[in-house]
């Protein structure tokens, strides 16, 4: 009888596995984009050390962002993964003071080079909106050491604590991040967010449509109202209620315009104020349990909330388009909790900065990574009788049909998620070619009862006549991006 070996070893030593397996997509994306061409051309500026380049170093930054690993110091097991380094196509992996040095070069020579680079992409991406929308909105990023320009300015959490405050446009259609601007903790939002507007203006493709500003109570300020006049766009901002404004309330006449709600308009001019414009109001009853989110004023038992506009619309519209905006504030808590935003990662003011610019620049490329590069599936039910279905893919659908044959012939589903000009999302059958710079057929929508697309990034988006629904799966299929 034949023996088996005598002396077998057996070794899990973990040799070419690794977690991130992902980033081969990551990165299939990136040279679709051209994006390390891109940075060796346009971010230049000496350095040191020769062992990474300045594109290898930008991208050892955006890597951990995109895999959510959070603070600089912890990309320190990157260094020792080998099979990240053959997938990410990364000579090596710096270590964290290495990354610290290289924002500080960064922030001094090369930090406008790579903003200009990124609004190009931006503009590229974005392409020509028939109407863009801009959501502006301000956090605040506590700090626990001793920054430099950190100030004690309004804190709702760490009352006294020195902060940083960010400023940020998104674009409400795509949820690009439009513009950002960081500054001490101490300056108040609408000081800053003129010149903000003014290089959001000056990026968006021309020719554009008229743009739509929606905005919180800290941007109720006439000098805001007026440069956005002069740039003949539309806004929707939340009043600040004033002591004259809360007056004027209950002396209102309200209508019903919906269940639970009741709407009144007015024209007034505020002291300081050029001019009376269109004011709304909203009235809702007060829950019986209020929860910490209404900071609405209340009397006799309502809510109020009060917009400023000048929008010729009717005020249920209005209110449910400002009440869209609410994905703004998502984003951030996105930023911060996926992207580290909310990690300081140097001393220097500077540093920080670019670093919140390449925050920025990670979430976008992101965000174009999952609207871009949907994974073509087969479309052709399963067959109930016969149990046939697509045998040339993996994809084996159930559904109340029944076929006579036995083989079914597959069927491919190709998405472009945005098209050009009527602005519509994921309306096209036409199989994707350009980021957002064809047109699609107006009114052509999907055809069947429901179609479904599954994201390299772990979300399948399906498709039910006119309604759309997003769903986190167990895990991407093992495709590569077509």
């Amino acid at each position: 009888m034949p023996r088996g070996p005598r002396k077998l070893r057996i070794v899990a030593d973990g040799v070419g596995l690794t977690q991130f397996g992902g980033v081969a997509l990551i990165r299939e994306f990136f040279q679709q984009i051209g994006m390390r061409g891109a940075l060796s051309r346009q971010v230049r500026f000496p350095q040191r050390n020769n062992r990474y380049s300045i594109s290898e170093s930008l991208e050892a930054l955006l890597y951990p962002l995109v895999l959510g690993l959070g603070r600089i110091e912890t990309t320190e097991p990157l260094r020792y993964n080998g099979v990240f380094h053959s997938l990410a196509g990364l000579p090596g992996y710096p270590e964290a003071t290495s990354l610290r040095r290289f924002l500080l070069r960064l922030a001094c020579a090369g930090r406008n080079a790579l903003v200009r680079l990124h609004d190009t992409w931006r503009t590229t991406m974005m392409g020509r909106p028939a109407r863009a929308i801009f959501d502006l909105d301000s956090t605040v990023l506590t700090v626990y050491g001793h920054q430099q320009r950190a100030e004690v300015g309004y804190n709702p959490k760490k009352r006294g604590r020195p902060s940083y405050l960010p400023l940020l446009c998104f674009e409400g259609r795509s949820q690009d991040c439009w513009e950002g601007s960081y500054q001490p903790g101490n300056v108040q939002a609408a000081t800053i967010t003129i010149p903000l507007l003014e290089r959001a203006f000056a990026k968006l493709p021309q020719p554009s449509g008229p743009v739509r500003v929606r905005a919180d109570g800290a941007f109720f300020d006439h000098k805001i109202l007026d440069f956005i006049e002069g740039k003949r766009a539309f806004y929707v901002i939340v009043a600040r209620l004033t002591r004259p404004l809360k007056n004027r309330l209950p002396g209102l006449c309200y209508h019903r315009v919906s269940l639970g709600v009741w709407a009144s308009e007015f024209r007034y001019c505020p002291q300081g104020w050029l001019g009376p414009r269109r004011f709304v109001v909203i009235r809702r009853p007060v829950p019986e349990e209020p929860s910490a989110q209404l900071h609405l004023f209340q009397l006799g038992g309502y809510s109020y909330q009060v917009f400023v506009t000048n929008l010729a619309l009717r005020p249920l519209p209005l209110w449910r388009f400002y009440n869209q905006r609410a994905r703004a504030e998502l984003i951030i808590r996105e930023l911060k909790d996926a992207y580290a935003l909310g990690k300081i990662p140097t001393k220097d003011f500077l540093a920080n900065e670019v670093f919140f610019q390449i925050v920025l620049l990670a979430y976008n490329l992101l965000n174009w990574f999952k609207r871009l590069c949907p994974q073509p599936i087969c479309n052709e039910p399963r067959c109930n009788a016969c149990g046939s279905g697509c045998s040339s893919c993996q994809h084996n659908w159930s559904g109340p049909v029944t076929c006579p044959p036995c083989a079914s012939r597959p069927a491919t589903l190709s998405l472009r998620t945005f098209s050009q000009p009527c602005g519509a999302y994921a309306e096209c059958d036409r199989p994707f070619k350009s980021p957002g710079l064809a047109a699609c057929p107006p009114n052509k929508k999907f055809r069947g009862s429901s179609n479904s697309v599954i994201f390299h990034a772990g979300f399948r988006l399906t498709f039910a006549g006119r309604l759309i629904s997003i769903a986190p799966v167990a895990s991407a299929p093992p495709h590569p991006i077509q």
